[in-house]
């Protein structure tokens, strides 16, 4: 009787666990089509987000999409000090080949931020030019 408490969270720590393992949202085909589960406004350290570009596809890999774009920001770079930007493409480039032979389809893009109207836009399937 002792042990039970201690099992029961054990079991629910390793619920929790599976629960975090299988993220996927299940979008279901419409007939006639094929559902693309996608995330298209995606950003890193290269703009205003706080993780590396490998781990935006680990976690579209986790999240079992087919589809990404890293779309970070032309104009606003808080971390520009930190990592200074000369080459727009470069998170994607890294996103890319984080992905190795995975099925995920890594688009590139950016995010254009204009005063209102129209005030932010992403743009994707962009070469940009280097800085």
């Amino acid at each position: 009787m002792r042990y039970a408490l201690p099992l029961v969270a054990l079991l629910m720590i390793s619920n929790r666990a599976q629960a975090q393992e299988h993220r996927a949202i299940e979008f279901p085909d419409i007939p006639g089509y094929y559902t693309l589960a996608c995330d298209l406004h995606m950003h890193t350290v290269f703009s205003d987000g706080s993780v590396w570009p490998d781990i935006r596809v680990q976690e579209a890999h986790r999240d079992e999409l087919d589809a990404i774009a890293v779309t970070e920001h032309l104009e606003y770079l808080p971390h520009r000090a930190d990592l200074p930007l000369p080459d727009h493409n470069r998170a994607f480039e890294v996103a890319k080949n984080a992905n190795h032979d995975h099925p995920l389809i890594i688009i590139p893009g950016a995010e254009i931020t204009r005063a209102m109207p129209p005030g932010h836009a992403n743009a994707i399937f962009l070469t940009l030019p280097v800085a």
